[in-house]
């Protein structure tokens, strides 16, 4: 069982409890950073024979460090846009991605980053 708790202003702690024989009861505590992250993505179907689909994207978000106060002002969120490539196999999603971050400073994008994963 998993109780998500408020455990200061900017920090959210998972407490666990796990039983286990005689009857015993551990707690474990987790700690999380706060953060925002907003993600939108658009699928073009490529060879849907072969499970291969197009994306473009575009992300935004900030993580906090604990303490400081969370804002909601988009300017100081970190941005990125890409596009890429999914390939849905029998064994496990393929990803291919190239990410621009871009600077809200200088309004302009940073070099680009390649990514691939295996999964969602």
């Amino acid at each position: 069982h998993a109780i998500l708790k408020q455990k200061e202003k900017n920090q959210i702690r998972l407490q666990d409890k796990i039983i286990r024989p005689p009857k015993k009861i551990l707690n474990v505590n987790t700690s999380f950073t706060p953060l925002i992250y907003f993600q939108f993505e658009y699928f073009v179907p490529l060879i849907p024979q072969a499970g291969i689909k197009a994306l473009v994207f575009t992300d935004m978000g900030q993580v906090y460090k604990e303490g400081k106060e969370i804002s909601s002002d988009i300017k100081s969120f970190h941005k990125d846009v890409g596009f890429g490539f999914r390939w849905l196999t029998p064994i496990a999603p393929f990803r291919f991605e190239w990410a621009y971050p871009y600077d809200e400073e200088t309004k302009s994008f940073g070099d680009m980053n390649f990514i691939f994963n295996i999964g969602f």
